[in-house]
């Protein structure tokens, strides 16, 4: 009974369904009145958070145009978290769907990177673990060891410069993609934070497909095997700080 309500409210909610009209007492307000109230206070809670997350994104496509938008995502969307800062991280698929804005064609991965910044600013601290001890490590003991990525960490390949359209976006500049040059080589990037400070590193190609080993969970061994780089990888990757954690 309970979850059949709980869907029930949830289709008055976001598809206006009357089902749930019969649950409710109408003797101060009306059952429309009620949802109402509570449809504008949801709506209107998740489309702050997205602004807030999408500055870049609701420049590029104008506040009204990009209203609408969110609006229709939060309608399709339901919010699963009780943490709000969680909520929309399906966004870049809805955009790659959404007829209107078919001619943007890097707008999905502006999403993707904005969500990348969000969530690294997001990311709870951590505290890194010493890795020191792999220097002392034996060739056939580093081959059985498996790395972790810093949680806060997201990995990003983009046929577009993405980076360079959020960076003309930010503090107050208003540059449009049409003064960018769109025609480049596919870009590679990791989305990150360190301490107080968050990073959209661009990177090489064969360092991505590393970095991506990592996260697929390979070991250093299987690594090792498919990437002719995979010294000078692991020394970078230590130094900028992109490992958490190290275990066999």
């Amino acid at each position: 009974m309970l979850p059949e309500l709980q869907k029930q409210f949830m289709d008055g909610l976001l598809r206006k369904d009357d089902r749930v009209y019969k649950q409710l007492d109408g003797r101060i307000r009306s059952a429309q009145q009620q949802l109402d109230i509570y449809r504008n206070s949801y709506q209107g809670g998740l489309l702050k958070a997205m602004k807030d997350i999408y500055p870049v994104t609701q420049r590029l496509l104008g506040g009204e145009f990009f209203e609408a938008m969110c609006l229709r995502y939060i309608t399709q969307t339901p919010c699963q978290s009780l943490d709000i800062n969680k909520y929309s991280e399906t966004f870049a698929e809805f955009a790659e769907q959404f007829k209107p804005v078919d001619e943007l064609i890097y707008l999905s991965d502006v999403i993707r990177l904005e969500w990348g910044w969000h969530r690294a600013y997001q990311t709870a601290d951590i505290t890194l673990e010493d890795f020191t001890p792999l220097l002392s490590f034996d060739s056939a003991k580093l081959q059985s060891l498996y790395l972790s990525l810093v949680p806060s960490m997201t990995l990003l390949a983009s046929s577009y410069p993405v980076d360079l359209i959020w960076s003309a976006n930010q503090n107050g500049q208003a540059d449009t993609p049409e003064n960018i040059n769109l025609d480049i080589k596919p870009r590679y990037f990791t989305i990150w934070r360190n301490g107080f400070d968050s990073h959209i590193d661009l990177i090489e190609p064969d360092l991505f497909e590393f970095l991506l080993s990592i996260e697929n969970k390979l070991n250093l061994g299987a690594i090792q095997n498919n990437n002719s780089n995979f010294e000078k990888h692991l020394v970078t990757c230590l130094q900028r700080s992109y490992f958490s954690a190290y275990h066999f």
